[in-house]
């Protein structure tokens, strides 16, 4: 590739963003509408980072020591 269209592409970046699931929930199922083709990588990089969240939030919240396996929530 040349310097100059290496120039032409733009860097992608990360953003995080904090939204409530029924929010994340409407956006993926309104991307369903549209063609697969340009919403697939989309919808599946939602449904990876609220999965990823919301297992570190449920792992958050099991209690250490000796008997945090036998606690029942």
């Amino acid at each position: 590739m040349t310097d100059q269209a290496q120039q032409a592409q733009p860097q992608q970046q990360d953003v995080d963003l904090t939204f409530k699931l029924s929010f994340v929930n409407a956006l993926i199922q309104s991307l369903d509408e549209i063609p697969h083709k340009w919403s697939r990588p989309i919808i599946d990089a939602l449904g990876r980072a609220a999965n990823e969240q919301l297992q570190g939030m449920q792992q958050a919240q099991q209690p250490d020591g000796p008997l945090g396996s036998k606690v029942i929530q």
